[in-house]
């Protein structure tokens, strides 16, 4: 053997040893890093609306997007693709779409879209103050997420539904993220990838992130980050 694969040999046993010790970390332990790495309590806490702007990706076609998520559980999504201006809302309440001309809400047809408007629509998300919030959360294990290990969290929401966050488990950022949902009485999956996180006013921000819903992956690129306080 040569010294250089001696060395990778060693190193590998290392790092091997050290998610291995991470592994057996306790929930709360991994949750409160993962709010760490976000940009802190503190700060997460001050923040009122978050916009987002940039490119909608849809079979290999490109259209200008934004996103607006305002706390407690507003989210406006709006894409220019080729059959005009399309609105997705949720109020708080319900998710609706939105006539460009009229400004009449009304129901959204696809299931996929309606669920993916209502798990945006959580400003802080499910793991921040969980307990408070009704969910429950445990680790299921790791798993491997675009080629890195990644703490696997089991959330069971309020209204006993289950979503599956993947952290980083070197960053503690959120890589995956999936939940299910009831469309005609069948159960679908639903996946969300985030990835090219960048800091933006002490925060971390996901600059790209795919939605995977069944045959379909719709691509989401932000170019500009927009950030308001309380």
């Amino acid at each position: 053997m040569t010294r250089m694969t001696i060395s990778i040999g060693v190193l590998l046993f290392f790092v091997a040893g050290s998610f291995a010790q991470q592994n057996n970390m306790p929930v709360e332990a991994i949750i409160e890093k993962h709010i760490a790495a976000c940009g802190g309590a503190e700060k997460l806490e001050q923040l009122h609306s978050l916009k987002l702007s940039g490119i909608y990706i849809y079979r290999a076609q490109d259209f200008a997007m934004t996103m607006l998520k305002t706390r407690p559980h507003f989210f406006r999504l709006e894409i220019d693709d080729s059959d005009g201006k399309q609105i997705y809302i949720f109020d708080g309440e319900s998710a609706r779409a939105v006539d460009a001309q009229s400004g009449e809400k009304k129901a959204i047809r696809d299931a996929r879209v309606r669920h993916f408007v209502e798990m945006m629509a959580d400003f802080d998300g499910a793991l921040v103050d969980y307990r408070s919030k009704g969910h429950q959360v445990r680790l299921t294990g790791t798993e491997t997420v675009e080629g890195q290990p990644a703490h696997v969290l089991e959330v069971t929401l309020r209204d006993s539904s289950k979503e599956h966050w993947f952290i980083d488990a070197q960053s503690f950022l959120l890589v995956k993220r999936t939940s299910t949902f009831i469309d005609d009485g069948q159960q679908n999956t639903q996946a969300l990838y985030f990835m090219d996180y960048q800091p933006v006013d002490g925060f971390m921000i996901p600059h790209y992130f795919e939605r995977n819903a069944g045959h379909y992956v719709y691509g989401y690129e932000i170019e500009r980050v927009e950030i308001k306080h309380k």
